[in-house]
Parts: structure tokens; sequence; C-alpha cells
């Protein structure tokens, strides 16, 4: 260890200051040849692609992620899929970069290093949604310019923030909740004593730069699409809840709260382990003091009994090592446990005196950010999961402080908390990396391997996907491609939206995923009335089998006859087919395309 350190001291400019920024420069890059998804990985290619000629709800409530998107189509190697996977992951770059390049600045660059290792390594989401990973990236910049302006008390900082946090509520709409962070400059005038007059005018600088940050594009998109068209957006967005219930804002704090809770009720064995260990080492500092062979015995029966109950947890289904699922069971309660350790963490630094003040201004904004990145979103925690570029440094930071103030006074209250954490940390570095590497979404997720490249269609040559995945798409896009249906306006249907993209065929309606509950029935028999001429329907084998009635085929797809049954939109879709006499003329495993005579 001695030999380690002092090779990384002989060399800790170049480690700091060059290769840990190359390496999280490069870390999210790894996989941009592996996976082909027609779902949500190639959804936002798609609307990236058509982006000029759409105008649906969901083009203008994630404008400036759709802007950004289609300027990178139009970069060197943008018009193919390893060239888009490239371009949007150095967003997540960027992101991992410039946190570590600011808060290196205050914090052991190591403990940033490691953080950022970490959340980069918990992004379970596709990189092309720019919606999501633009979010993080000026919320991250807004947070830390913030920080430094309330650290500073300089105006531009506090406009800069403002303008960031503006322009965030045009990457996604729902982002509007992110002026919460103002909380942390209030919160800041009150640890810092300052003045009613100086708080309201620091609010003000922030107030001046969201409107600036946001007003612009809002008059772009005005000048666009017609000065109604984002009040509209606002109302379909909040009506839509009639239908997709857990867009409810009830429903999101609930589901938010509801796995906080799950995750406390593992954290409950953690704390129980913990108070014996606390009564371990008072026995041993009773009546062994401080002899160095019994205080290595009780670490180690410490270590043993939480080796222990990370078994007890496997074997509970806490959590797997099958890297590659969806649902990213292998990391989701344990970045649940992270997350509400930091939420301790951020409490603490804020209700204890000899925390240090920029300490508790940092925890104010984690703290926020905790509770603010899943709303918005139907999908619980995995937002904040997928966002912990300044939460994980933060709470490293604070228990290396913790650590450091108390290794020379009550050892064994420092044992009791700090082996665990150690352990959780590095469990945690253990399961994010296996994820990194190995995840690929919707693709790959039952264990299949990621084998084989497509020669069709030509944007996804050069991508590895699972033999299957391969074989059908090629089909399709050679059917389509020797069709002539290459740039005809088709109907998609059976969550199969990336194909838009992927085979350059436009949508005939105003969104390529129809299926989603959020794209309301009113807004999709609008757009199926203004349809002039049929176009091409593809849809997936299930739905296809349920079309064709074909009991068998049903079957072994699994299909939910009464689910379907129930699906309005695919019973106006079956009588517009039989309305405009359409055949199948492609079907395989996985797609049926259907055209009119």
């Amino acid at each position: 260890m001695d030999r380690i350190v002092a090779v990384y001291r002989k060399y800790q400019n170049f480690i700091e200051k060059i290769l840990f920024p190359i390496v999280l420069i490069l870390y999210p890059l790894i996989k941009i040849r592996q996976g082909i998804d027609v779902s949500d990985t190639t959804y936002s290619l798609s609307n990236f692609q058509y982006f000029t000629s759409m105008d649906g709800t969901w083009i203008i409530a994630t404008y400036l992620a759709n802007v950004v998107g289609y300027l990178m189509m139009h970069l060197p190697f943008g018009g193919t899929l390893i060239g888009m996977y490239f371009y949007t992951a150095l967003i997540l770059s960027v992101t991992s970069a410039g946190v570590y390049a600011v808060l290196r600045r205050r914090i052991p660059a190591t403990l940033v290093f490691a953080g950022e290792w970490i959340a980069l390594g918990l992004c379970w989401c596709p990189p092309t949604i720019l919606y999501n990973y633009l979010t993080y990236l000026l919320m991250a910049a807004g947070m830390l310019l913030l920080y430094n302006g309330i650290l500073k008390e300089k105006k531009s900082y506090y406009i800069a923030a403002g303008i960031c946090l503006g322009l965030n509520v045009a990457v996604r709409m729902p982002n509007v909740v992110q002026m919460a962070f103002i909380i942390a400059l209030w919160y800041a005038a009150v640890v810092y004593r300052r003045s009613l007059q100086q708080t309201i005018r620091d609010t003000l600088w922030c107030v001046a730069g969201y409107a600036a940050g946001f007003g612009i594009p809002l008059v772009t998109i005005c000048i666009r699409y017609g000065a109604g068209a984002y009040p509209a957006m606002v109302q379909t967005m909040f009506a839509m809840t009639e239908k997709a219930a857990d867009y409810k804002p009830t429903s999101m704090i609930t589901g938010m709260f509801g796995d906080y809770i799950k995750g406390l009720y593992w954290m409950i064995f953690a704390a129980v382990c913990m108070a014996g260990g606390l009564v371990l080492f008072a026995l041993q500092r009773r009546f062994f003091a401080e002899k160095s062979g019994v205080v290595v015995l009780c670490r180690g029966i410490y270590v043993i009994v939480f080796v222990v109950l990370l078994r007890f947890y496997w074997g509970r289904g806490m959590f797997n090592f099958r890297y590659y699922e969806y649902g990213n069971g292998s990391i989701y309660y344990p970045a649940v446990l992270l997350l509400l350790s930091a939420i301790i963490a951020a409490l603490y630094c804020l209700f204890t005196k000899n925390t240090p003040k920029e300490q508790k201004i940092l925890a104010a904004l984690v703290l926020v950010q905790i509770f603010v990145t899943p709303l918005g979103s139907n999908n619980l925690l995995y937002p904040i999961i997928n966002n912990m570029f300044i939460v994980v440094p933060f709470l490293l930071w604070l228990a290396y402080g913790l650590f450091m103030r108390g290794r020379n006074s009550k050892k064994e209250v420092l044992s009791v908390w700090g082996i665990p954490f150690v352990m959780l940390v590095i469990f945690i570095i253990v399961q994010s990396t296996g994820s990194h590497i190995e995840f690929v979404f919707q693709d790959g997720i039952y264990g299949e391997t990621r084998d084989t490249t497509v020669s069709a269609p030509a944007k996804a040559v050069g991508v590895y996907t699972n033999q299957d995945n391969a074989a059908w798409l090629e089909e399709l896009a050679e059917y389509t491609e020797s069709a002539g249906l290459t740039g005809c306006e088709t109907l998609f249907y059976g969550n199969i939206p990336g194909l838009g993209y992927l085979l350059n065929m436009p949508s005939a309606i105003s969104t390529f995923w129809a299926d989603l509950d959020s794209y309301r029935m009113v807004e999709f028999v609008r757009d199926m009335e203004r349809i002039e001429v049929p176009p091409v329907i593809i849809v997936s084998s299930p739905i296809a089998a349920y079309l064709a009635e074909d009991a068998d085929g049903m079957n072994w797809f699994g299909v939910d006859q009464d689910e379907l049954d129930a699906d309005e939109k695919l019973q106006i879709i079956a009588e517009y087919m039989e309305e405009h006499s359409y055949r199948e003329g492609f079907g395989n495993g996985r797609y049926v395309v259907y055209v009119t005579e």
C-alpha cells in the first residue's frame, strides 16, 4: 500500500489533471458498438431525424433535446447508429469530466474520480435519450454555478445558474420543478447570516438568468409552432394523466417514497448489525484497550458479519449478478442504499454545527437534487440513480472528512459506520462497473450474446446485437428497401418506434410511439383523421397474431388478448386496415408489414 501511495504522489499531477479526466471521458464510450433496440434507444433518434417535419406534444415538450439531437445527426458520421451512440455518450463524458474538474478544487481528486466512476456505472438509460442526459448536464452545471456563486458571492454565477436551469425547461418541460434549487440560496443566507436585501437581490439575479434561459427557446417555439403551441402542450401534458395514471404527481411521489421505504427495510438489517458492532467494539475497548491483535480480530469479525449480510441480501433477491438483465436488479437497491446514505449524510450536514459551511451548502443542493430529479417521470427512483454525478462525490467527501476528524478519537464509533460504508462503496463499484460493461438496454437482456453485426439497415452496420435480433431486422430492412417503402409514411405499433429512424420511414401521425398512454386517444383520433393516403403499417409479431386472430401465434407470444381487446387505439387501427383492404406484405418472428393493394 505504501508503494502505491508513493507512486501516486510521484505522478499525482499527471494522474489528477490528465489521466482521471481522460478515463472519465472514455468510460461512457466503451459500448458505442453495442446493442440495437427499436424501442426507447432509437425512439429519440426517430424524433431527431424527423424533427423539422413533426409537431407533436413531446416534440415541443422536449424541444431543446430534439434540436441538439437533430444537429448531432448533421455532424460527421451522425447519419449512423454508431455515430449517434458516440455523440450522445459524449454528453455523459462532458458531465462527469466537468463535475470532476469543478469539485476537485474542493474535494480530494481521488474521491471525486471514484464518485464519477460510480455515477457513470449507474447510468442505465440509453445515452440517445438526450432529454435525460442534457437534463443532468444542465442540472449539474446549474448546481455547481449556484454553489460557487453562493461561496464567492458573484452575481454572474447566479445568472449563469439560472440560465442553465431555465434552458432545462426547454430540454424537458417537467424540469420546471428544478426551480426548487433556489432553496439552497435561501438556506445559505441563513448559514452565512446574509441580509434580506442581499438575499432578495441574489434571488432576482437567479430569476433573471432563469427567464433568459427559458425565454429564448420559448420564443423560438412560438415562432416555429405558433403562440398557442406551448400552452397547448402543457395542457396536454396534464391531461394525459387521465390514461397514464403513473404520471400523476401523487403516483410519482408514492412510487419514489415507496422504494425508499423498501430500501429502509434492507437498511434495517445493516443497522442491527451496526448496533451489534457498537457493543463489540465497546467491549473490546473496555477489556482489551487498544491491543492490536484484539482490534484486528474484532474488525475481522465485523467484516465477516457484513459479508454474511451481503450473502443474505443476495439470497433474498435484493440484488443479483445478472448484469445484463432489464430492470437492473444488480444495481437498483444497492443504489437505493447509497441514496439513503446520501440523504442521511446531507441531513447530518444541515443539522450539525461543526460541519464546514461549504459542505452544508452542497448538502442542501444534493438534498434538493435527490428529491427533485424523479419528479416528472414514471420511473420510480431510476432517474436519480441515473443522475448521481454530484451525489456520490459529496457522500464520499463527507465520509472522508468524518473519518479524518474521528480517527484519533471514538475509534469504535468510526469502525461501526466506517467499515460497512467502505464495504458498501466497494460493492457499488463492483456492481456498477459490471452493469456498465455488460448491460445494454433491451438487447441481450436474457443473457443472449451480442456477437452479430447487421448488413442492413445501412445505419446500423457495425453495431453488435444478438443473432435473432440481427436476422429479424435485416430481413425487415431488405424487404422495405426492395419493396420501395423507404421514405413512405408509416404507422408503427407494438413498441417499435425506432424503426422510423432505422428504416428511414417517417411517421404518418404526430408520434412514432402510438402505444404510449401519454399519447392520448383524442390526439390519436385527430391524427388518424388527418391521414390522406393510407400509410404503411408495421406492427410487432404479437400484435399481428392478435389482428389475424391466430390463437397458436398468440399463445406462442404470450399475448394477453383481454388487454389488446381493451386497446382502443389498436381497435381503430384494425378497423382502418379492414376499411382500406390492407394485406400482409412481409412477416417474420419479430415484425409484420401491412400494405394496401
